[in-house]
């Protein structure tokens, strides 16, 4: 597991780790990883069958496991069959065209070229992440989706407005918002 918030002392700790003998790799936290650090981690999980990614932005991430038409490179993670994501973020506001995103068009790509190579991925989970319905289910055309339904961004949003609500009622009915003492 790497949860570091900086990526060189990660990728060096990988190094010593036996990670070829890994079957699940836990992620979380590492937004500044490049592509080539991303593919050092990977190259080395040959048995990696199931990966959690935990409040991070995907797009290097991502980037790097799109296996390019160009080269001959090996695919990474051949083994993979289920990813779970925490936190993760694919559209930034609620008005976000599905398709406006760089890390939910590169995930797409990501999941309709490992079904392509018929090595699709049985199950994401999207727990807590912020996407929209629609991006679900254009995800949905490439692997089974599980989605929690909740995203953080709108239900911080939707509190908010309920709690001003609330008082407004509040104020309305009884000529104040809250309880006097």
């Amino acid at each position: 597991m790497c949860n570091f918030t900086d990526a060189a002392a990660c990728v060096a700790l990988c190094q010593a780790l036996p990670l070829e003998t890994i079957f699940t790799l836990k992620v979380g936290g590492l937004d500044g990883m490049t592509q080539e650090q991303w593919k050092t981690l990977f190259l080395r999980c040959k048995r990696v069958k199931y990966v959690r990614f935990n409040n991070c932005v995907l797009v290097s991430l991502f980037q790097t496991l799109v296996k390019s038409k160009a080269t001959k490179a090996p695919l990474l993670l051949p083994k993979l069959e289920g990813i779970e994501m925490t936190l993760c973020t694919f559209i930034e506001t609620r008005h976000a065209e599905a398709h406006a995103s760089s890390s939910f068009n590169i995930f797409e790509r990501f999941l309709k070229q490992r079904k392509s190579l018929k090595k699709p991925v049985g199950e994401v989970s999207l727990v807590l992440c912020r996407i929209t319905p629609e991006a679900v289910e254009t995800l949905e055309k490439y692997a089974p989706i599980y989605w929690d339904g909740e995203d953080t961004y709108y239900e911080e949003e939707e509190e908010e407005e309920e709690d001003d609500y609330d008082s407004d009622e509040l104020e309305c009915m009884y000529g104040f918002g809250g309880l006097r003492n």
